[in-house]
């Protein structure tokens, strides 16, 4: 299976059915695409202008008409943020996404960087949340008036990082 399989197989697809008061063409409107993303219509016009999302067609009123697609791909960015990925290296993602025949090596070692940072960040986390376990473990709430030995405490603390 190749990389560009993983990355589709790791995004649902969405089953939005046209909703009864999309227009005659199957177009959806922002709200609807929004609703059924699960996202404000303000995200979806933030994704347009960072060129994540194709601007759509518009209406002879002016109104932006989208595909089901869209969705797709709102969820796909999504998926991908929810991952740890900045909007620059989903926009990366969404070049390979769109393009059967692309060269996916480039993915392998941007998901393997991004791994790495995770670890980083949990191996900090984990050392910060065990400094402030024992700063509870070593002080017992304290009644007002009588100082605070947690502020002490965290004054002395060298900062972890």
């Amino acid at each position: 299976m190749s990389q560009h399989d993983l990355m589709d197989a790791a995004v649902p697809r969405s089953t939005l059915v046209v909703p009864p008061d999309a227009n005659d063409d199957g177009s959806l409107t922002i709200g609807q695409v929004a609703k059924a993303a699960g996202v404000g219509v303000e995200t979806i016009r933030f994704y347009e202008r960072r060129e994540l999302l194709a601007r759509p067609r518009r209406s002879r009123s002016g109104y932006r008409l989208y595909t089901k697609g869209a969705v797709d791909q709102i969820n796909f960015i999504k998926r991908a943020q929810s991952l740890g990925f900045t909007l620059r290296e989903v926009r990366q993602l969404l070049g390979t996404r769109g393009d059967p025949d692309a060269d996916c090596s480039g993915l392998h070692e941007l998901v393997k960087v991004k791994s790495a940072e995770l670890g980083k960040r949990i191996t900090e986390m984990t050392r910060m949340k065990a400094t402030l376990d024992r700063i509870l473990d070593q002080h017992e709430p304290e009644k007002p008036g009588h100082g605070c030995s947690i502020i002490a405490e965290l004054e002395r603390e060298i900062p972890v990082s």
